[in-house]
């Protein structure tokens, strides 16, 4: 009996973990000493969260583009689904970019750091550093995830309130969200407004449990209409 039901445990066990990787962020905004950010990715999810299993957090399925962002301290889900296309832009928004390689990074994996720096007109609006051809998997699924942001968010930037309309605000978070994850993986990332990402950690082939990317069958599920 014993045998048997250690047999079973273990088996419960497997079935409810699966393989993914694991990247922990330091994040600060503007005036605010620095959070963890996780990111775990499977297949095809992207869990966000501040690296607490029990904490609320984002989900991002790249089957469905649904963006599923779970409360528990209201038991919602806000949802955000992919639009079929985007708001075309106005020519006064348009983003140039200066891309360099960083000699004062060191080599990861034996491979150069670049550093790209987002502007509109001469006003620098933000800076990523990126290693080419690293983790290509899971930026594959940030350049979706953003997307799939970016084109909701160009969806609805008639919504955007007055003093947000600024030239460096329009690209960051509507028109060119995704830009930030076309040169190579992010190792470092700052905007204008004072956020800084930097990677801290990574796990590769990390054992996570599966529940970790599933959502409470009670929340209760809404969304914004982009009509």
């Amino acid at each position: 009996m014993k045998l048997a039901l250690a047999a079973l445990l273990s088996f419960s066990v497997v079935s409810h973990a699966q393989t993914a990787s694991i990247f922990i962020f330091d994040e600060t905004e503007s005036g605010n000493t620095p959070s963890t950010s996780r990111m775990i990715f499977t297949d095809n999810m992207i869990r966000i969260d501040d690296g607490n299993d029990f904490s609320g957090y984002v989900l991002y399925n790249s089957k469905t583009k649904l963006i599923s962002s779970v409360s528990h301290d209201d038991s919602t889900v806000f949802e955000v689904k992919r639009p079929t296309k985007a708001v075309p832009e106005h020519k006064e928004n348009a983003f140039t970019t200066n891309k360099k390689e960083d000699t004062k990074a060191p080599k990861i994996a034996g491979k150069i750091m670049w550093e790209t720096h987002f502007k509109h007109g001469v006003k620098t609006c933000g800076t990523v550093n990126t290693v080419k051809g690293l983790y290509t998997k899971e930026l594959a699924l940030l350049q979706d995830y953003y997307k799939t942001m970016q084109l909701d968010a160009s969806a609805n930037v008639t919504k955007t309130p007055n003093e947000f309309q600024s030239g460096c605000y329009l690209n960051n978070f509507i028109y060119h969200l995704e830009d930030y994850y076309q040169h190579g993986f992010p190792i470092a990332m700052s905007r204008e407004d004072g956020y800084i990402r930097l990677l801290k950690g990574i796990e590769e082939k990390a054992t996570v449990n599966h529940n970790l990317f599933t959502i409470p069958a009670k929340y209760k599920h809404y969304s914004v209409s982009i009509n």
